[in-house]
């Protein structure tokens, strides 16, 4: 921030006194800085947050008038979403949900979900989830491993990614075959394959 000195000081302004805390709150931080001080910049402030912040100039009698603002800060991007978890629905697709970011910075304009084969180097291309928190990949190639990210969006751009590895399976129905279900979990770098036995229930 930047100021021009009082016009009429009554003296010689010896130090300014600038001091800025977030609204609503009583923790209050200052910088004293020298009587030709005519700008500072506050740092390590929380994105699209508002601070109140007040300026006064001091004389050899003490501090004159303190000057009152409140400023808010710029959107900032997202932390990563959390809780990220993907598993095959085929051997051809892939849903992945997760939970909005802890810190979300901005206005959270939507999701960005990205995939590609764990040995694939090429860039993939996002495919927009809007502001749900779960999509379905499709057209995957089946039994291979997938890199698939999530990333959270604010006015200020991608936010961190969050990561998940996950498996197609290896046949093109739904979940494997016979009397078994059939899919593999990806949470975090790990795949787990998981089988379970499906039965029925009759009642008289």
């Amino acid at each position: 921030m930047t100021w021009q000195p009082p016009t009429e000081p009554n003296g010689i302004i010896t130090t300014f006194r600038l001091c800025w805390s977030l609204s609503a709150e009583h923790e209050v931080t200052c910088a004293p800085l020298n009587g030709g001080a005519s700008r500072y910049q506050i740092r390590s402030l929380i994105a699209f947050s508002e601070y109140d912040v007040s300026l006064a100039a001091r004389i050899s009698i003490g501090l004159g008038p303190i000057f009152t603002r409140v400023y808010k800060t710029a959107e900032g991007v997202p932390s990563k979403p959390q809780d990220s978890r993907a598993w095959n629905t085929s051997a051809t697709s892939i849903f992945i949900t997760w939970r909005k970011p802890a810190s979300i910075n901005g206005i959270l304009k939507g999701y960005q979900v990205f995939s590609r084969p764990t040995e694939d180097t090429g860039e993939p291309s996002p495919k927009d989830a809007g502001l749900r928190t779960n999509l379905t990949l499709s057209g995957l190639e089946p039994y291979k491993h997938y890199d698939v990210a999530v990333q959270a969006l604010t006015g200020a751009g991608g936010g961190e990614i969050s990561r998940v590895m996950v498996m197609t399976d290896e046949t093109g129905e739904p979940h494997g075959r016979g009397d078994f279900l059939s899919f593999f979990l990806g949470l975090g770098g790990i795949i787990v394959r998981v089988c379970l036995k499906q039965f029925s229930v009759t009642t008289n």
